[in-house]
């Protein structure tokens, strides 16, 4: 999900096409959420692991 966000972002590049800031802050602040969100999944997934003894 996140390679198509930036995919999307290149593709209006070389497009010739510009987006307006507030847009471009939108999708910048969707890739941050989407990351947090994967490095707090990730880490509650290697929590689990742990507690049931087996290495991550």
């Amino acid at each position: 999900m996140i390679k198509g966000y930036f995919k999307g972002i290149a593709n209006l590049f070389s497009q010739g096409k510009y987006l307006d800031w507030g847009e471009y802050e939108r999708r910048i602040s969707t890739i941050e959420g989407l990351t947090f969100m994967t490095k707090t999944c990730q880490k509650a997934v290697q929590n689990h692991w742990q507690k049931e003894g087996r290495k991550w």
